[in-house]
């Protein structure tokens, strides 16, 4: 592969302390062009961007007015891509949970298969710290969707991705939220396009996970993910559908109040409360 076919494309937001490690730690294994996508932080995330591109001549920074969130920062990448002519992409998280050492592994998949993503769940993959409660609730959530819509991945939320991307065309990202991803793999899965993973690494560092997790929080993600998956599984033919929904919500129920995951009561009621709101939405109305 040339060096200029590929795009490496870091997604951030708030990113300030790790950006720079994260392109220091790409350069030391590719010299493939390097794109900053800055989904409108807050922080100095868009300064130190720009200082790196001044200094580093194969690395550019794209800025967003404001935060549209994981699935419009995934849109802006794609139309950057596909704009600037780049064949190949590979999606890299700017906050050190996707180890840079992945991308020689993930970019000699490529030529087996137009989408490659690499998982926290294989047999093969590290696991050097475990998930916060929240970060594996949504990931054992989001899998057991994927089993309901018959798409084999087994780390939807990964997104550490490479990427063909001419035969992405027609792919259309309408959620911006955190289920976008799940959008992602209904589109891929639709189209029919052949996709293969990679172990790679589970690594979260020590940060503050509460502002995910405050029963508002949760609230509004749990609705996110919710009505995403319940539009989603409408594609499925009648009976299989409604099979797939009592499946979905005994399985949803059977994780929240079993505590599976040790959820503190409000959060637990926050989930419920969701559950019913988009249940009443998708279902009965």
């Amino acid at each position: 592969m040339k060096t200029n076919d590929l795009g490496i494309y870091v997604l951030a937001f708030n990113e300030a302390n790790a950006i720079e490690e994260v392109i220091t730690k790409i350069r030391n294994y590719s010299r493939s062009p390097i794109i900053i996508s800055d989904d409108g932080s807050a922080d100095d995330t868009p300064l130190i961007g720009q200082d790196i591109s001044q200094k580093l001549k194969n690395v550019t920074l794209i800025t967003g007015k404001q935060n549209l969130g994981f699935g419009g920062n995934l849109k802006r990448v794609f139309d950057h891509a596909i704009k600037f002519g780049y064949l190949n992409a590979v999606i890299i998280d700017g906050d050190l949970q996707h180890d840079p050492k992945f991308i020689p592994q993930i970019l000699n998949e490529l030529d087996k298969a137009p989408i490659v993503n690499g998982t926290r769940f294989h047999p093969e993959s590290e696991i050097l710290s475990e998930a916060p409660k929240i970060n594996a609730f949504a990931n054992e959530t989001c899998r057991s969707i994927m089993q309901l819509l018959e798409i084999p991945v087994s780390d939807p939320l990964s997104m550490y991705l490479a990427l063909n991307i001419r035969k992405l065309s027609g792919i259309s990202i309408k959620n911006y939220g955190y289920s976008s991803p799940l959008e992602f793999w209904y589109e891929v899965k639709k189209r029919g396009i052949p996709f293969t993973e990679i172990p790679t690494s589970m690594v979260y560092f020590k940060r503050d996970y509460t502002r995910h997790s405050t029963p508002q929080k949760v609230h509004e993600h749990a609705k996110d993910f919710l009505g995403t998956t319940l539009y989603l599984l409408r594609s499925l033919p009648k009976e299989k559908r409604l099979r797939s929904y009592d499946k979905f919500i005994i399985n949803a129920i059977r994780i929240w109040k079993e505590g599976l995951f040790k959820l503190e009561p409000n959060q637990i009621s926050s989930l419920t409360k969701a559950l019913v709101e988009v249940v009443r939405k998708h279902i009965i109305s």
